[in-house]
């Protein structure tokens, strides 16, 4: 059976896969990479403008889940990263032999050495994503303990307003920390001057 100009079009090109497999892979990996940091990258600024600011609040087995959450996934994100850098652009210092035989085998030990790699990058990527989509949501969602939800206020006076836990109201004065446990900031207000004091679920 005769070939047509497009079965040989296609015989040529079978032919000169093997010869760009090596490219190909590193285009993967590139690609691999810059989505993974992209992705990234949006997951941070969603988290920024719509997470919860102060995990205090929360109570101390949502915190730890919300802090390992983010270790692990940032640590598994870069590993992952860095892998992807590494089967894009080779190990620095590796050498490649100037013969046709050399060439050859290296290549085929490159293309898998870095197949191996970039279906790990790809798997640590997912469950580094995984672990900081949970850790924003436990962030979401989790409730407060009872405590810093029943004296959580806002307070708004003539000259300022601000949120934070009330600490007292007393000589005609109200008290309200606008800090952290870790790092406490009272503020106070004169009860004549304030427009409004409310409690809030959050700040």
């Amino acid at each position: 059976m005769s070939l047509t100009r497009e079965d040989r079009r296609w015989e040529v090109l079978a032919r000169e896969l093997p010869f760009q497999q090596i490219t190909a892979l590193r285009a993967q990996a590139e690609g691999w990479r810059n989505g993974t940091a992209a992705t990234v990258t949006i997951l941070a600024a969603v988290a920024v403008a719509k997470g919860r600011n102060d995990i205090a609040q929360l109570d101390t087995v949502w915190r730890w889940i919300i802090v390992s959450a983010v270790v692990l996934g940032f640590a598994a994100l870069v590993t992952s990263l860095m892998i992807s850098v590494r089967v894009a652009h080779g190990s620095p210092g590796a050498s490649i032999w100037n013969t046709g035989k050399d060439l050859e085998e290296w290549t085929r030990n490159e293309v898998a050495r870095g197949g191996r790699l970039l279906t790990w990058a790809v798997r640590l990527a997912a469950g580094g994503l995984s672990l900081l989509i949970v850790a924003m949501a436990a962030g979401w969602l989790a409730p407060a303990t009872e405590d810093s939800a029943a004296q959580l206020v806002q307070v708004r006076a003539s000259t300022e307003a601000f949120c934070g836990h009330l600490i007292a109201i007393r000589d005609g004065v109200v008290t309200v920390d606008t800090g952290t446990a870790d790092a406490p900031h009272p503020r106070s207000v004169a009860v004549p001057a304030l427009t409004e004091l409310n409690q809030i679920s959050s700040c």
